[in-house]
């Protein structure tokens, strides 16, 4: 997992850099080849980087190397023991390497052999006999225990029998450093080659015996030191497991007995051929072992007569009680970490040297106690040893590989220099290449427009536009060359050839243009006089201010940077003087010469001859200015234009067009008046007037007071009117979140005015509305570091009490109190602002908020909201700042409280458009599909109408109800907070029309209706004889007969079950029918005999005609005597299926 998050993450890492490089370039608007030039240039450091930590790395573990080869620790800086010790393993190895050498046994493979206490190392060699005579010239001693290192020369191979004390170490500083000793050895003698395996011994008694803690120790000990010969050899060789002394497993003995000469002599265990997993090897190998001890048992029964010992009987079994311990042991050897190499687990091998154990079984018991076998009489054999040590060792002598460590650091040792050095020249290369491409495309914008050099005629028209193009071309190439931020390495010519240019342009200008231009500048001012319009002056005194201005910029400046302030003014005027100059310029083309004079400021070399002009153009400007000693000349000045005020700069685009309609002139700002003193300053350098004292410009700062104040109170004005219904809806609602705090568009302007009406030495006695003003700003400022403040005042008047008069601190302190209780007051009503929520998330949520500040101020609940506290916080705060009731006065304080009206004004209009959302829902939206006869049942009934409780529920806190009906409620009447909720007036005037038709609906009417004799007018030649009213019903027809004599008839009508009404009017020769139909059909009858009697012209029958000619009928007159039920002919009152859509004024686009 570790492994593929690297990878992952590298990969990760490289398109990061990929992206990157590739934004970069396009967003500088490169070519391709360039990212892929920095991308190889930056690949290549990396991986310089990384070989260069690896080859530092590698040096250090080689110098190590190094120092364990060439040290050689004398024997009087040791302790006695451990310097003989070490002392005899040098004579040893010395002893045999000097044999191999004479011997000429160089190329004969080397094994080493490690284990622990009596695991039978030396036991097993010594017992495989094939020790040859040089075995004992290097005074092996036989089999006892071995104390360092022992030499066995074989006949194929030489085996180290290294100590036990390595892998269990008796003393651990003295068997490390004897351990440190024998590598040092082993790369002194043997620095060309390395080991060709290593034997690993355990033996049977330790499995059997050792717990299981132990016999992990003993192996991760092994591992250590096999990691410790990979380290030095930077090889990986086969590493061979020997179980030895199977002699104590129970029934090994009896089976060795069973075995000829050449069984015995082979090797027994499990080779990995497959290079399989050492867990994998581990299992293949009990498997077969315990399949091999299985055919040895049964061979043994099937050939023998004699009954079979039981030891050969369960013998698979007593091996097969080993495996949990040798897998304990075996683990920690070779299972794979992140901090060593794995070893080669090659194979597994048992084997018994001498068959003198009494061997304990682990499965069979007789009386409780676990059987023991008899001491073997069969001698001192080595079984399964002889094979091992003669042909499997040997056979695997060329099995030695580069350890990965080293293979990985040869391979990207090799790679990453390749790499590096490939990438870094590929990136040189580029470089070059991309310098070149860069010089050749940079001079060819030039030389694509200008196939020859740029010349000037006698035409000005044609020179501006001729220098302008040049000119243009020049900041076009010159912007092109400096995008290339790399190395040029030498290749300049597009540098060289841009400084050419400037300078021809230089002189073109100045020969082509500025020279005649000056000229003719001169001679227009000479001719000025008092009949000269004061435009004209303004225009050429404000040019000359500039170009002083632009002048003193740029003297020392070597950038063109248009967005200077003398710049951009220069900019502004040199087209009008142009046009004065030359009138026959084209507009257009005199709009070309802003651009043409600061690259002739900055790319001159004669900063003399700029000089000498500057001199000229301060002289010119003195005999303007002594013409005009009211200073006309700088008042409407578009110099000023830059610091122009307008309601944008407070509202930003919201307020659109209009915004720019009420403006601050530039002139009456502090960078305005900054601007006044800068021309001051030149017109005082130029000789104009004596400084300060100069009557004229006495005069121009009081008018210029007045005019200043003037200027604000206007725009403080027109900012206290803008109305919330300026702003789309989400305007309104980012406008709204600002309101909670104070970078809200009034704190913004009442800060920034605040320090425009600050006094100075040209502002004094700023009016009341302005001192309001900055004491508002003063206080918030406070607000904002109260504590800090508290504290400054106690350490300030402390360290004074004893300079001041007491009565005198008393006072500033009293008075410092309340400033500071004021300040609170705003700190109050700021934080009751930031805790108002104009965002809800829902109508109901909108509904609930809004309703509780209504009730709030209707006195049903305690007035405990956010925006009663910063309403009694205000109110508070303007009776502390007491000063005056003037109309400017109310205008600032209608600023300060803007932030809560306006948070007011949006709440009462989402409340507006939750009304309308759930008007649209719960009333509009479920009649929309009744039926007309049950409107009035739906939408009346005082208990379920859908109008009522629409009223009730949701409309409740918004209206009030008196003697004239129903209207919006107000609160925070005579305020500067008055607020209510904007219903739609046509649904004013629809429920209040609807009050007298509330109903109390029932399921059947029942109404008696008695006959009365029916008349016609007296002209009339024939009479009706009968009237009958029928009323048509789900359970049958209702019909009441009137013949001119008494009957009467009690109908019971219900509007859902009953249909037509039919009053039929009976002639001799004619029958009349009028017809109310529909479910209200009968009430629409009572509403017409709600008197008892209805006339009927013989216009409401089809027959009118027969009546009129025939009979002289024009009137008949029916009469009933009727028991009236109000609530039925209520039914009908004010019915209308138009209902208003909209129940408030929330247009379209603020609906939900």
């Amino acid at each position: 997992m570790k492994k593929f998050l690297k990878i992952f993450f590298s990969i990760l890492l490289l398109l990061i850099i990929i992206g990157a490089i590739a934004w970069f370039v396009l967003q500088e608007g490169w070519q391709w080849w360039v990212g892929l030039t920095i991308f190889f240039g930056v690949v290549g450091v990396w991986l310089g980087i990384i070989f260069f930590r690896k080859f530092l790395a590698k040096r250090k573990m080689q110098e190590f190397v190094s120092r364990i080869v060439e040290q050689d620790i004398p024997s009087i800086d040791l302790p006695g023991s451990r310097a003989n010790s070490i002392q005899m393993l040098r004579n040893r190895w010395l002893e045999a390497t000097n044999l191999i050498r004479l011997s000429k046994a160089q190329d004969i493979p080397w094994f080493v052999m490690l284990g622990g206490t009596e695991s039978g190392k030396t036991t097993a060699i010594k017992h495989a006999k094939l020790s040859t005579a040089l075995s004992t010239t290097v005074k092996n001693l036989g089999i006892n225990k071995t104390e360092n290192c022992e030499w066995w020369f074989l006949e194929k191979s030489i085996i180290l029998d290294t100590s036990s004390k390595y892998v269990i170490p008796e003393n651990e500083l003295d068997d490390t450093e004897e351990w440190k000793e024998f590598l040092h050895l082993f790369l002194k003698y043997r620095k060309r080659k390395p080991i060709n395996g290593v034997v690993v011994t355990i033996s049977a008694e330790r499995l059997l015996t050792a717990d299981h803690m132990s016999l992990r120790d003993e192996g991760q000990n092994l591992r250590k030191r096999i990691d410790n010969l990979m380290r030095i050899s930077w090889a990986k060789f086969p590493v061979y497991v020997m179980i030895t002394k199977m002699d104590y497993v129970f029934g090994f003995n009896e089976v060795a007995q069973t075995l000829d000469g050449n069984k015995i002599n082979e090797a027994a265990g499990f080779l990995n051929n497959a290079n399989e997993t050492w867990q994998k090897m581990v299992d293949d190998f009990f498997d077969s072992v315990f399949a091999k001890f299985s055919q040895l048992r049964n061979n043994a029964v099937n050939n023998s007569d004699e009954t079979p010992s039981s030891g050969m009987l369960i013998l698979p079994q007593e091996f097969i009680e080993i495996r949990a311990a040798f897998n304990e042991f075996i683990q920690p050897v070779f299972e794979s970490n992140s901090y060593q190499e794995q070893p080669i687990c090659r194979g597994i091998y048992l084997s018994s040297s001498k068959q003198e154990a009494s061997a304990k079984s682990s499965i069979l018991k007789y009386q409780g106690e676990y059987v023991s076998s008899q001491e073997s009489d069969s001698g001192r054999q080595g079984v399964f040893l002889r094979d091992f040590f003669d042909k499997i060792l040997p056979a695997d002598s060329e099995m030695v590989v580069p350890a990965y460590n080293a293979l990985r650091w040869r391979y990207l040792a090799s790679s990453l220099g390749i790499l590096s050095i490939l990438s870094v020249t590929v990136a040189l290369g580029s470089l070059l290449t991309g310098t070149y491409l860069h010089n050749r495309n940079v001079m060819n914008i030039f030389f694509n427009e200008y196939k020859t050099a740029p010349y000037l005629g006698n035409d000005v028209a044609t020179n501006i536009v001729t220098l302008d193009n040049f000119q243009r071309t020049i900041r076009k190439i010159d912007s092109a060359d400096k995008q290339w931020f790399l190395p040029s390495f030498g290749l300049t010519a597009s540098s060289n050839l841009i400084d050419k240019l400037k300078l021809q342009y230089v002189d073109m200008y100045k020969k082509g243009f500025l020279i005649d231009f000056d000229k003719q500048l001169y001679q227009n001012i000479v001719k000025l006089n008092e009949s000269t319009n004061t435009e004209e002056a303004s225009i050429y005194i404000e040019f000359l201010t500039a170009r002083i201005d632009s002048i003193d910029a740029h003297i020392t400046s070597n950038k063109i940077d248009t967005n200077t302030l003398a710049d951009r003014n220069l900019q502004m005027v040199f087209p009008n003087v142009a046009m004065i100059i030359y009138p026959q310029l084209p507009l257009a083309i005199a709009n070309l010469t802003d651009d043409l004079y600061v690259p002739y400021l900055v790319w001159s070399k004669d900063k003399v001859a700029i000089q000498r002009n500057l001199k000229a153009m301060l002289n010119t400007l003195r005999g303007l200015l002594i013409n005009d000693p009211d200073w006309h000349v700088i008042r409407n000045q578009k110099a000023f234009l830059p610091f122009q005020v307008d309601l944008s700069d407070f509202w930003g685009g919201a307020l659109g067009d209009s915004a720019k309609k009420v403006v601050v002139p530039g002139i009456f700002t502090k960078e305005g008046m900054s601007r006044i003193d800068h021309f001051i300053g030149l017109v005082t350098k130029a000789g104009v007037i004596q400084g300060g004292n100069d009557p004229s410009l006495q005069a121009f700062w009081n008018w210029y007071q007045v005019e200043y104040y003037e200027a604000w109170r206007k725009f403080v004005v027109a900012f206290s009117q803008v109305q919330i219904s300026s702003f789309n809806d989400d305007e309104k609602k980012n406008l709204a979140l600002k309101m909670t705090g104070e970078s809200n568009p009034y704190y913004r302007f009442l800060n920034f005015a605040a320090r425009e009406l600050v006094p100075n030495k040209h502002l004094a006695n700023p009016p009341d509305w302005a001192n309001l003003i900055m004491q508002l700003d003063s206080l918030q400022n406070l607000s904002n570091g109260e504590s800090t403040i508290v504290n400054l005042q106690q350490r300030v008047f402390q360290g004074v009490n004893k300079l001041v008069n007491n009565n005198t601190l008393a006072q500033k302190s009293e008075l410092f109190n309340q400033q500071i209780k004021i300040a609170g007051l705003i700190g109050d009503y700021n934080a009751a602002l930031s805790q108002i929520s104009p965002a809800q998330i829902s109508d109901d949520s909108y509904l609930l908020y809004t309703g509780n500040i209504f009730a709030e101020y209707n006195g049903k609940t305690e007035p405990k909201s956010p925006v009663s506290i910063a309403l009694l916080k205000f109110n508070q705060l303007r009776q502390a700042l007491s000063i005056g009731n003037s109309d400017e006065i109310s205008m600032v304080w209608q600023i300060e409280a803007g932030p809560l009206d306006f948070l007011l004004q949006y709440l009462m209009t989402k409340t507006a458009c939750a009304i309308e959302n759930k008007w649209d829902s719960e009333v509009v939206g479920k009649i929309s599909t009744v039926k007309s006869s049950e409107i009035p049942k739906i939408l009346l009934d005082k208990n379920t109408g859908l109008l009522w409780k629409f009223v009730g529920d949701t409309l409740g806190p918004f209206l009030t109800l008196d003697q004239w009906g129903y209207s919006s409620r107000s609160i925070y009447d005579k305020t500067i907070f008055a607020q209510s909720v904007s219903f739609n007036q046509e649904f004013i005037s629809y429920i209040n029309n609807a009050r007298p038709a509330m109903i109390d609906y029932q399921n059947q009417y029942s109404v008696n209706i008695a006959t009365v004799p029916v008349t016609v007018n007296p002209e009339a030649t024939t009479k009706p004889y009968g009237v009958i009213l029928t009323v048509q019903c789900a359970d049958g027809e209702q019909t009441l007969k009137n013949f001119n004599y008494p009957n009467q008839l009690t109908v019971n009508w219900s509007p859902d079950k009953c249909g037509d009404t039919t009053l039929t009017i009976l002639f001799s020769n004619l029958t009349l029918n009028k017809v109310y139909s529909g479910g209200m059909g009968f009430a629409k009858f009572l509403a017409d005999f709600k008197t008892g009697a209805h006339e009927f012209s013989n216009s409401d029958f089809a027959e009118s005609d027969v009546l009129e000619d025939n009979y002289k009928v024009n009137r008949i007159t029916v009469k009933y005597k009727i028991n009236q039920n109000v609530a039925a002919i209520g039914l009908l009152r004010n019915i209308s299926s138009n209902i208003p859509q909209d129940a408030t004024n929330c247009n379209n686009s603020q609906k939900r």
